[in-house]
């Protein structure tokens, strides 16, 4: 994986696919792609994912990178601290605000 996000093994990155299949409203590479998307999810990659997803991604990206990181929030402090160091950045205070209210509804 590296620097970009879901590198696959032919190279292609699939925030790209994403972004071009959201913007041409190609539905089956954009469901495809999300699916994919969902799968490499880790407590380790989470926030990176869900920062991409809140600046460049589509919306879909957006509420599986949330959700996930919402349901697995605890382990992420625990298991991969130095990540959460991205959300302090200014201009993604609204993804913090996001996280904070998706993970308030679940325990409601």
């Amino acid at each position: 994986e590296g620097g970009g996000i879901l590198m696959s093994s032919d190279g292609l990155h699939l925030g790209e696919i994403l972004q071009v299949a959201d913007r041409f409203q190609i539905e089956t590479m954009l469901e495809r792609g999300l699916a994919i998307f969902e799968r490499g999810l880790r407590v380790e990659n989470a926030i990176e994912h869900l920062v991409w997803a809140h600046v460049e991604g589509p919306g879909g990206a957006r509420k599986i990178a949330l959700d996930f990181a919402a349901q697995n929030l605890t382990l992420i402090q625990r298991d991969a601290p130095s990540t959460m160091d991205l959300l302090s950045r200014a201009h993604l205070s609204q993804v913090s605000v996001d996280l904070l209210k998706t993970v308030g509804a679940a325990h409601s």
